[in-house]
């Protein structure tokens, strides 16, 4: 009987470590999360992972409204998102270089970490777009600094993962489209691996590649930026569109687990069969009246 009451405590000690992983859910669906000013543009994005203000995101540059304008900018999905680019470039920041040493120095704070994972679904606004690229998350713009990104090309469609200095890798050609709604997952393991899971509104299942990665690398660039929505450090870079929610994991996730979190957030955003009024997870609170449109 004690064997059996160890081991109980054992796996439940497991769970609450890995759930505890999560330090970020920036989630538009909770209209209470998200304040503006004046105007309508977003000024604070308030993360549902812990309390205080760590890792909120709090506007940096441009316009960033929410809902979205015009209303007929909306996900596959038919929710309304935090939008990034219909009045002009918008930026927001969810971590500055000293925050984010915690989840991506694995040769300081974060040495005793496994990893990290980012999830992100967005919307491509389509003829809005004006640049080449598109960051949509990461703490650097330039393939041969330290750093993270998920990008795509507007022209090409090319979607890329970047974790680490002159380790970028497209992991699908021509893949995001004008109007398309997708959902990326990005995880960074220490022993010196990556792994990507993405699907979209059009291929409607999860694509996977895996690939190699500096082992207990530095992910942090201290040029000041820190870890940025929408962003454009090296400039003209700028995501033009919808972004409806953000997960950052502190460890590393396995394929599995990062596949699972995509295919929910696919759900959520991406899939056009879905009711746009579904709720939150329990113990989060959304605002239906938000729930009106399309992704």
């Amino acid at each position: 009987m004690k064997k059996r009451n160890i081991l109980t405590i054992a796996a439940l000690t497991a769970a609450f470590a890995a759930q505890a992983a999560q330090i970020v859910e920036l989630d538009a669906r909770i209209g209470s999360s998200i304040s503006t000013n004046a105007s309508g543009t977003v000024t604070n994005w308030v993360n549902q992972i812990g309390g205080g203000a760590q890792y909120n995101a709090t506007y940096t540059d441009g316009v960033v409204p929410y809902p979205t304008y015009p209303s007929s900018y909306t996900t596959v999905s038919g929710r309304e998102a935090v939008d990034f680019g219909s009045f002009t470039d918008g930026k927001m920041t969810i971590a500055t270089d000293v925050e984010s040493e915690a989840f991506l120095n694995f040769t300081g704070a974060a040495s005793n970490n496994t990893g990290f994972a980012v999830i992100i679904a967005f919307h491509d606004e389509g003829s809005a777009d004006d640049s080449d690229w598109a960051d949509l998350i990461g703490n650097d713009s330039s393939a041969s600094r330290p750093g993270f990104w998920i990008r795509y090309n507007d022209n090409s469609g090319d979607l890329v993962v970047k974790t680490g200095t002159d380790n970028s890798t497209t992991v699908a050609s021509g893949f995001v489209t004008d109007g398309e709604s997708v959902a990326i997952g990005l995880t960074y393991n220490s022993t010196g691996s990556w792994t990507a899971v993405w699907t979209s509104s059009s291929s409607k299942t999860n694509s996977t590649e895996t690939g190699s990665a500096p082992v207990d690398g530095n992910f942090v660039n201290n040029r000041g930026n820190g870890v940025e929505l929408g962003y454009n450090q090296n400039g003209g870079r700028e995501f033009m569109g919808l972004i409806g929610q953000v997960k950052i994991y502190d460890e590393a996730l396995d394929q599995s687990s990062l596949e699972t979190l995509v295919s929910e957030l696919f759900t959520t955003w991406v899939d056009s069969s879905q009711n746009p009024n579904i709720l939150p997870p329990a113990g989060l609170t959304a605002n239906p009246s938000l729930e009106s449109v399309i992704l």
